[in-house]
């Protein structure tokens, strides 16, 4: 059982970025190339700021939930 939670968690995480980036170019298909830029300037921004909150403060709010 272990196994498979591990494989589906590897699995998962490989497939993540591919998923992103079919739905980041259907969601802007009719867009400019510079709202396209726009956005996925504002998602690597969140993505960031999401990633820098998580790891100076990730394990004390982890101890918290």
């Amino acid at each position: 059982m272990s196994l498979l939670i591990s494989t589906w968690i590897k699995f998962f995480f490989l497939f993540a970025p591919f998923f992103v980036l079919s739905m980041f170019l259907a969601l802007t298909r009719g867009e400019t190339p510079a709202s396209r830029r726009a956005v996925a300037n504002k998602a690597i921004i969140a993505a960031l700021a999401i990633s820098l909150v998580l790891m100076f403060f990730g394990s004390p709010l982890f101890a918290v939930l």
